[in-house]
């Protein structure tokens, strides 16, 4: 299991666009490195801290 994922992968596990992923990265709830051919790798231990906010937050969100 490799430590770092690519878009695709991250935007699957937060079940998010691809392109919501991005967005998270340009405002700082993600940090991304760059490989040499432009490809962005997301840290998995961080992809997972996201989800679970991501899900505590919709969890809550149910109970009003």
């Amino acid at each position: 299991m490799s430590d770092y994922l690519t878009t695709s992968d991250t935007a699957r596990i937060l079940n998010r666009a691809g392109a919501t992923v991005l967005y998270y990265e340009r405002t700082g709830r993600l940090k991304a490195i760059r490989t040499q051919g432009g490809i962005r790798l997301f840290e998995r231990a961080d992809v997972e801290r996201l989800a679970r906010q991501l899900q505590g937050k919709t969890a809550g969100d149910n109970q009003r």
